[in-house]
C-alpha cells in the first residue's frame, strides 16, 4: 500500500511540518525532509506531488550488496576525507544531567538507608535482653 498525497499544501493541513533540502545520502538527489504528525522524519522528492523519496531512490536498500556505499565514502570527495577526525559527541541533553544526578542521590540515599536500618537492628539487639 503505497501512500499519495496531493500537494504540500494538503500534508501541512495534515500536520505535516517540512524542514530544508538535503542531498540523500545514498544517491545525492536533492531531497526535502518532514515530520509526520507521529513524528517520524520522512524524505521526499523535491516535485509535486510529493513521493517518498526512498521509494525512488536507486541507493535505498534492496536487499543486494550493491545498495550499500562503498567504503572509503567517495560521494562527498573533496568536502570529507576518509581520515577525516571524527565528529565530537554530542553534549548531553539537560534532562539526561538531571536523571544522572537523580540516579546518584539514589543510590546515596540507599547506602544511608541501609546503615540506618544496621544500626537499628545492632540497638534492638542490644538492648533487648533475655525472652522470657
Amino acid at each position: 500500500m503505497s501512500i499519495t498525497f496531493k500537494s504540500r499544501a494538503q500534508m501541512k493541513a495534515m500536520g505535516w511540518l517540512f524542514d530544508d533540502v538535503r542531498d540523500c545520502s545514498k544517491c545525492g538527489a536533492p531531497v526535502q525532509w518532514a515530520r509526520s504528525p507521529r513524528g517520524k522524519n520522512c524524505s521526499f522528492e523535491i516535485n509535486d506531488p510529493p513521493q517518498f523519496h526512498s521509494q525512488n531512490c536507486p541507493g535505498s536498500h534492496s536487499g543486494s550488496a550493491n545498495s550499500f556505499p562503498p567504503w572509503p565514502d567517495d560521494r562527498n570527495s573533496g568536502s570529507r576525507s576518509a581520515l577525516a577526525a571524527p565528529a565530537p559527541a554530542p553534549a548531553p541533553e539537560p534532562n539526561m544531567i538531571h536523571m544522572e544526578a537523580l540516579t546518584l542521590a539514589v543510590k546515596d540515599n540507599t547506602t544511608v538507608l541501609k546503615e540506618l536500618v544496621q544500626e537499628l537492628r545492632q540497638r534492638r539487639t542490644s538492648t533487648a535482653g533475655p525472652r522470657s
